[in-house]
């Protein structure tokens, strides 16, 4: 593989990279490719809906004002990563903090 990559002086020069292999002289070296990021984190969120209100409205916002969102009371959570719900859930106590049971995995297929 080639890549730009900048210098100190701000020159961009090419670099050769090997590609990344899985064995070497016959023998595998990582079982599972996941291996490498299984450990990585990544951040998530959980939203329970979504709204809008005009800049007039979010002027005049107080604490105690109360914002209607589009979900209904009952209606799952969605678990979002990078900006794709994954999941859906209740929210739940976990300890002292909240938390989300998972009620549905994978993307909402369209009917």
């Amino acid at each position: 593989m080639t890549f730009a990559v900048m210098s100190d002086e701000k020159k961009a020069h090419l670099v050769e990279l090997e590609e990344l292999r899985l064995e070497v002289g016959g023998t595998q070296v990582i079982a599972d490719p996941l291996q490498l990021i299984r450990t990585v984190r990544v951040p998530v969120k959980v939203v329970i809906g979504e709204g809008s209100i005009q800049v007039s409205q979010l002027e005049s916002l107080r604490t105690g004002s109360v914002l209607a969102l589009d979900r209904d009371l009952n209606a799952p959570v969605d678990l979002v990563v990078e900006g794709q719900v994954i999941a859906k859930g209740v929210i739940v106590a976990v300890g002292d903090k909240f938390g989300i049971q998972l009620t549905e995995l994978g993307p909402k297929k369209d009917a």
